[in-house]
């Protein structure tokens, strides 16, 4: 029974701030002595009309004692609305004119203990202000009394065995009273410094896991695990993970990680109402109710499901002995380390799959990069090739040339030689400086052409002249250039013999289609190919194909014509 009312008398309205909640919770505490107070009180008033006696209090009394229920209901209602500061002006409001009332309208004997408690009730609803306040009113009731007690001449008889244990009933009440006034209170600081102070450490905890973010999903999870259960201190704490089906793929525990199971995340015992709401949820479970959750014998269940952009990822599920629920900013820590997690683990599972883009990407460079490598040893074989034959065509191993300056002009002249520097160039296909006997310097140059060496220079710079890292750097870009121009030059020299073979072979189709009979065309021919290639002797053969017996053909007669 005591537990049912003690139920009944818990605030069920969220209130985020947990003064205001520790206040509403005293403040239901008080409403309920003061029914049992005011409930008193009416049977007190009512028992001389029972009794028939003629004594009858005050019209002002019986008004405050009807008004009494509805206005503690009042009260009651703001309280589980969230109106808990409307609610103690009205409740010490209530009590001041409630104590007040009977002082000055009771010409009787009163106990002014009475007046204690609203002033105790200011005491812990109030700032000092409204204490103050309080404190003027009860001022206000005493001086009433005082002038109506200054107008009252009546002889008043008091009888002890009567009028004593009722003035020892209302110091009880008014002792009681207080008591619960002050113990709602009692406290409250230290308790919400433990909560503020707890809340701050779960924030502070949670904010760990922006530090050393790893990009593997089991190393996330076991660092959530191990915030939870070793840096926060409660008695366990998991991770479960969920696949795009919903399905459980794995629970990570500290320092160790469980594979075997084939359960929905929304399908798990109790916890699964927080994956269907999308929200941290606190359970309290007692003996009776420990086989619904997954694991027990935790006394408090944290759930907090890991959700990104409306996917649930996982469920985080910490659970404590401890008696004492979460509060709400407790909660909020919760979520906000869900979030935090939920977007690590999509962050991780990005890494991953760019982490396996790249590795393909690599391998495709890797097999472009190969052919790449031919193509460019083709380009170069194809150069040097080309480059053979050129100097074969013009009956030349090497071509070479000594460029002088006689009166400031460039005059190149045929070399015939090929000096050891310029040949140790060609092998290096690099640049490099040296010295001469006279100590001018002599800069050698390879000419390369698609990184390929077709020559190479030597520039002769007299000692005296300056030479810089930018001037080494036009000489590499003229060599390119130099390069290019040669192989542009050569390209041009092979279309011109191109073009005056094609010529050569127009000139020889228009004078063989000019040709009247075969004698003709045959000398023609003989005279072209003599022209061409020098030949000093042709002979020509015309052998048709005549038809078999078995209808195919074969070779018939032979004509010849010969030229010298």
């Amino acid at each position: 029974m005591i537990v049912g009312l003690f139920e009944l008398l818990q605030v069920r309205y969220a209130y985020t701030d947990p003064i205001r909640r520790q206040r509403a919770q005293a403040l239901m505490y008080m409403i309920a002595v003061m029914l049992l107070f005011v409930l008193g009180f009416i049977i007190f008033s009512i028992s001389p009309i029972l009794t028939n006696s003629t004594q009858r209090l005050p019209t002002p009394v019986y008004v405050t004692l009807a008004l009494a229920p509805i206005i503690l209901y009042v009260i009651y209602r703001w309280i589980e609305s969230g109106k808990v500061e409307r609610a103690s002006l009205l409740f010490v409001a209530f009590l001041t004119v409630g104590v007040s009332v009977p002082a000055i309208f009771i010409s009787g004997a009163y106990n002014g203990f009475l007046l204690v408690i609203p002033l105790v009730a200011a005491g812990t609803l109030f700032n000092r202000l409204g204490l103050l306040v309080v404190f003027a009113l009860l001022l206000v009731a005493l001086l009433g009394r005082a002038i109506a007690l200054s107008n009252n001449d009546v002889i008043i008889r008091i009888i002890p065995s009567i009028n004593g244990a009722f003035e020892l009933t209302l110091i009880g009440l008014v002792l009681l009273s207080s008591a619960v006034f002050l113990a709602g209170f009692s406290g409250s600081s230290d308790r919400f410094a433990q909560l503020s102070l707890r809340d701050l450490r779960h924030w502070q905890e949670f904010s760990k896991l922006r530090t050393g973010q790893s990009f593997d999903l089991e190393q996330l999870a076991q660092r959530a695990v191990e915030i939870l259960q070793t840096d926060l201190g409660y008695n366990l704490a998991q991770v479960y993970f969920a696949d795009e089906a919903g399905f459980v793929t794995r629970r990570v525990r500290l320092n160790a990680v469980d594979r075997q199971f084939a359960i929905r995340l929304e399908d798990l015992p109790t916890i699964g109402e927080a994956v269907r709401d999308k929200r941290v949820r606190a359970f309290r479970r007692d003996v009776s109710a420990i086989q619904d959750y997954p694991l027990a014998p935790a006394r408090i269940g944290i759930v907090a499901p890991i959700v990104y952009q409306g996917i649930v990822l996982g469920l985080i599920d910490a659970q404590s002995r401890q008696a004492e629920e979460p509060s709400v900013s407790t909660l909020a820590a919760f979520s906000v380390f869900a979030e935090t997690l939920a977007d690590y683990l999509m962050n991780a599972r990005r890494v991953v799959e760019l982490q396996k883009t790249v590795a393909d990407q690599e391998q495709v460079i890797a097999v472009f990069r190969t052919r790449l490598t031919e193509l460019q040893s083709r380009g170069a074989q194809a150069v040097s090739g080309s480059w053979l034959r050129y100097l074969e065509g013009r009956k030349a191993g090497a071509i070479g040339y000594d460029v002088e300056l006689p009166e400031g002009k460039a005059v190149a002249r045929a070399a015939a030689d090929l000096p050891p520097r310029i040949r140790e160039t060609l092998q290096r296909g690099e640049l490099f400086i040296e010295r001469d006997s006279s100590g001018a310097r002599v800069i050698h140059v390879p000419i390369l052409l698609r990184e390929e060496v077709i020559g190479a220079m030597a520039l002769t710079v007299p000692s005296e002249r300056p030479l810089t890292d930018r001037q080494i750097e036009t000489l590499r870009t003229v060599s390119s250039r130099l390069g290019q121009s040669l192989e542009n030059n050569r390209l041009f020299e092979q279309s011109q013999a191109q073009a005056a073979r094609e010529r050569k072979a127009s000139e020889v189709s228009a004078r063989l289609i000019g040709a009247t009979n075969v004698e003709n065309l045959l000398e023609v021919a003989a005279s072209s190919f003599n022209e061409a290639l020098g030949a000093v002797y042709t002979r020509v053969f015309l052998e048709p194909e005549e038809p078999s017996d078995d209808g195919s053909h074969t070779n018939g007669a032979n004509g010849s014509h010969k030229r010298s």
